[in-house]
């Protein structure tokens, strides 16, 4: 599984995304992402396929949640990432990136 589509699921399957908001979602989607859908494809799969599209179009609204409800979806995802960075072993090496690691230093990489 793709990483990013981990935080993504993890995000719309919290408790404490609120379900109205789930829901307005998901009806985006079937409003506007039927490209997304497969004619042997479930209602379910569409939507599992296609929710990474409202995101953008829902970014204020996921944004302005409550602090409780954006702390606890924020706690479980820091959760997660730090548990992958210790399997992957990448704990504890931030001296070693700091070395070789600019912040901003591929804005001025060639583009092409």
């Amino acid at each position: 599984m793709h990483l990013a589509t981990d935080f993504q699921n993890m995000v719309y399957e919290h408790p404490s995304l609120p379900a109205a908001l789930k829901a307005e979602m998901y009806g985006w989607l079937r409003e506007h992402a039927l490209e997304e859908r497969k004619p042997k494809d479930t209602e379910e799969q569409f939507i599992y396929k296609a929710r990474k599209k409202a995101i953008g179009p829902f970014k204020k609204q996921l944004w302005g949640l409550p602090t409780a409800e954006r702390a606890a979806i924020g706690a479980s995802l820091e959760q997660r990432f730090t548990f992958l960075m210790k399997q992957l072993r990448v704990d504890g090496t931030a001296a070693v990136v700091k070395r070789f690691v600019t912040p901003g230093g591929g804005r001025d990489w060639p583009r092409g």
